[in-house]
C-alpha cells in the first residue's frame, strides 16, 4: 500500500520495489542504467548519441607537437579496440598524424627509417626517385588522400618529361615499398601506387657476342692492360660491380674456380666501396674454363711487375684486388665499362659491357648446360628470371626446339 504522503510502498524489496518520479510509478527496468565505471586505461572513451567516441593524446611524427585524437565507433569496446592500438603505434613511434601527414612528409620520414637496413646503393636509388619524383609531383597530397589517379597523372607527367619506362618502373616501385610500409602503420587503408596502371617497358633484344667474336676479342686483348678482366667476364658472366671487387683471394688455383664473395658498389657519401652482395644466390663460386685460368695466371704477372715498379707508392695490399690502377688502387666500376667500350669500339664489337655477361649465359645454353646450372653461375635470384632473359635469346636455341622434336619423333 502507499504511503499517505504519496511516496512509495512502505514494504518492498528486490524487483518489487517501485521508483516515483513525479507522482507516477516507474518499475525498476524502465529506470535509466547506471553509469558504467570506467576500466583502468580506457582513456576518455564515452556516449555520444546511439554511438561512442574516445580520445588520445599522440603526437605527431612530423612537427612532434601533441594533439589530441578522437576515435569512435559503434560499441565501447571497439574504440577501446581503436584505442589501444593507436596507444601501441605511438609506443612504437608510428603514431598517425592524420589528415595532416602530406605524402612528402611520410616519404621523407620514411626514407630516414629505412637507411640502416638497406644498402648504400639502394637507399641513394629510393631518395633519388623520392625527392627527384614524388615529393615535387604528389608530395603536397595528404598521404591519407592519396590516390591510384594521382600516382598515375604523376607517371604521365614524368613520361612527357622524357623519363624512360624503366625509370618510371622502378620509381613507381620505390612509392609502391614506401605505402606498403605506411598501410602497415595504418596510415592508408590502400597501396595507390600499387593499385595504380604498371609502367609498360618496351621488350629489349638481349645483346651478345658470337663465339668467333669472342675468341677474337680475347686472342686480340692478350697481354693488355685489361685484356684479362675481359676474358674473365664473358668466361664466368661476372658483373661489372663483382668484376672490379675481385681479390686473388677470390681464386682456388687447386680447384680451378672462381669466388664471387664482394662488389665493388657506390657508398652513401657517393663514392666506391666493397660491399656485400644483394642477395644470397649472388654468392657464389664459379668454374674456371682453362682461358680464364691462363688469363688470371697473366693478371697475377702483371700486377707482380706493377708493384715492383711503384715501390713505396703501392696501394694494393689492403684489400688486395686482381685488377688495379699502377699503384694498386681499385678500377672502380665506371672506369671499367668506359675501358670496354673503347676496346669493343676499337675491335668492331659494338657492344656494351652487360654484352659479355649475356655472351657467357648464352654460350653456356647453346652448349647444353641445363638452365638451373646456368641461373646458379649468373647469381640469379630465381631461375624464373633467367629463362625470361635467355629462353629464346639465340637463333641457336630456337633451332635447338626443332632438332629435338625431330629426334624424338625418330
Amino acid at each position: 500500500m502507499a504511503d499517505r504522503r504519496g511516496g512509495p510502498p512502505a514494504r518492498t524489496t528486490g524487483r518489487q520495489r517501485e521508483a516515483w518520479i513525479g507522482g507516477s510509478a516507474v518499475t525498476a527496468s524502465q529506470k535509466p542504467p547506471a553509469r558504467k565505471r570506467r576500466a583502468r586505461g580506457d582513456g576518455s572513451i564515452f556516449p555520444v548519441g546511439d554511438r561512442w567516441r574516445g580520445a588520445v593524446l599522440v603526437v605527431d611524427p612530423v612537427s612532434g607537437e601533441r594533439r589530441r585524437r578522437y576515435l569512435s565507433g559503434a560499441t565501447a569496446d571497439e574504440v577501446r579496440r581503436k584505442v589501444n592500438r593507436l596507444r601501441d603505434e605511438a609506443e612504437r613511434g608510428v603514431t598517425s598524424a592524420g589528415p595532416r601527414l602530406t605524402t612528402g612528409a611520410y616519404l621523407t620520414t620514411w626514407i630516414a627509417a629505412i637507411a640502416p637496413t638497406v644498402r648504400p646503393s639502394t637507399l641513394r636509388g629510393y631518395r633519388g626517385n623520392v625527392e627527384r619524383y614524388w615529393i615535387p609531383l604528389v608530395g603536397s597530397i595528404p598521404l591519407a588522400r592519396l590516390t591510384p589517379e594521382n600516382v598515375e597523372a604523376a607517371m604521365a607527367t614524368l613520361t612527357a618529361r622524357g623519363v624512360g619506362p624503366m625509370t618510371l618502373r622502378h620509381a613507381r616501385a620505390t612509392l609502391r615499398r614506401a605505402l606498403s610500409k605506411a598501410g602497415r602503420e595504418g596510415l592508408v587503408t590502400r597501396n595507390a601506387a600499387g593499385l595504380a596502371a604498371p609502367v609498360r617497358v618496351p621488350a629489349w633484344e638481349i645483346q651478345y657476342l658470337p663465339a668467333d667474336d669472342v675468341r677474337r676479342m680475347i686472342e686480340a686483348t692478350a697481354g693488355e692492360e685489361l685484356g684479362a678482366a675481359w676474358t674473365i667476364a664473358v668466361t664466368t658472366g661476372v658483373r661489372l660491380g663483382e668484376l672490379a671487387g675481385l681479390a686473388w683471394t677470390d681464386v682456388d688455383e687447386r680447384a680451378g674456380t672462381l669466388r664471387v664473395r664482394r662488389a665493388l658498389a657506390r657508398d652513401a657519401a657517393g663514392g666506391w666501396s666493397l660491399a656485400e652482395p644483394k642477395t644470397t644466390r649472388s654468392r657464389r663460386t664459379i668454374p674456371l674454363p682453362a682461358v680464364a685460368r691462363a688469363a688470371i695466371t697473366d693478371q697475377r704477372i702483371r700486377q707482380a711487375a706493377l708493384r715492383e715498379a711503384a715501390g713505396a707508392s703501392w696501394q694494393g695490399d689492403v684489400d688486395g684486388l686482381m685488377f688495379t690502377d699502377s699503384v694498386g688502387r681499385a678500377i672502380v666500376p665506371t672506369e671499367l665499362s668506359r675501358a670496354w667500350r673503347q676496346t669493343a669500339d676499337r675491335l668492331g664489337l659494338g657492344v656494351a659491357f652487360r654484352a659479355l655477361r649475356h655472351t657467357a649465359a648464352t654460350l653456356w645454353l647453346t652448349s647444353g648446360v641445363p638452365l638451373i646450372v646456368v641461373s646458379a653461375t649468373l647469381g640469379h635470384s630465381t631461375i624464373a628470371v633467367t629463362a625470361a632473359h635467355y629462353a629464346a635469346v639465340s637463333p641457336e636455341l630456337r633451332a635447338a626446339t626443332a632438332d629435338a622434336m625431330d629426334r624424338a619423333l625418330r
